[in-house]
């Protein structure tokens, strides 16, 4: 037996140990399991919430996957909802649209068009308005690929503390001005996954086929995020709503 065959029998041995052994580790170090509710994340979906805000944005997954009513492997997290979706080829997240049913797709005023300055911006597209700190955070943690466009101006509701904040919704998320936090912590991503998915069957993970792994080559719009549990956003302007009514509890 030549040395050249011996190598190739040695290398095709290597290439079997590998499948046998390390192969299967590394497809159960793919799930990541999350004791803080007790569900578990893998695949695209774990790659998509890692890299784009993780908690921030996110929030912890309250669900395991299910097969949605639209035929997608879904999963809700505590802000959000992602849906398995196959793009030119390539497997991706597509985030559901949670402040769009949250409001039951209601029609908010318009505002009219203004010139953006630093600390407002008018938005075309939906014909609202944006400014002070929830301009920031929409301009810096992903703008319409993570939140969707607005869909409101701010405006006032009660909350969970029982106590009026100025909000804003957009098409996939709702934000919400807390006065009373620490500066810099004083704008929250709202939990409408968690406001949402009681409305929904129970989800049930066996019958949903396996989430693909990403293709790490490909490029990612979105850029890769700090975790932390809430925002923090020390370098923003002082916060000054439009709501008129609302001015002197700033």
């Amino acid at each position: 037996m030549t040395i050249a065959i011996r190598r190739r029998w040695l290398l095709l041995f290597l290439i079997l140990g590998f499948l046998i052994y390390v192969a299967p580790s590394m497809a159960q170090s793919d799930i990541r399991v999350f004791p803080e509710t007790g569900h578990s994340i893998r695949g695209v979906f774990r790659w998509f919430w890692e890299q784009n805000g993780s908690t921030d944005l996110f929030g912890y997954p309250i669900t395991e996957e299910y097969s949605g009513s639209n035929g997608r492997i879904t999963q809700y997290f505590e802000r959000s909802r992602f849906e398995l979706v196959q793009i030119n080829g390539v497997w991706t997240v597509d985030l559901g649209k949670l402040g769009l049913e949250v409001t039951e797709f209601k029609e908010y005023p318009k505002a009219p068009p203004t010139p953006n300055t630093i600390y407002r911006r008018y938005i075309p597209e939906t014909q609202h308005i944006i400014q002070y700190g929830f301009k920031e955070i929409w301009e810096t943690r992903g703008s319409m690929q993570i939140f969707g466009y607005p869909i409101s101006e701010e405006i006032s509701e009660i909350l969970d503390d029982g106590e009026w904040h100025t909000v804003q919704y957009f098409e996939r998320s709702r934000f919400e001005y807390w006065p009373n936090l620490p500066s810099g912590k004083r704008v929250l991503i709202s939990l409408l996954g968690r406001q949402l998915v009681n409305v929904i069957p129970s989800p049930t993970s066996p019958a949903s086929p396996p989430v693909p792994s990403p293709d790490h080559t490909k490029p990612t719009a979105f850029r890769r995020l700090p975790s932390h549990r809430r925002l923090s956003f020390r370098h923003l302007p002082l916060y000054r709503p439009l709501l008129r009514n609302h001015q002197s509890r700033r």
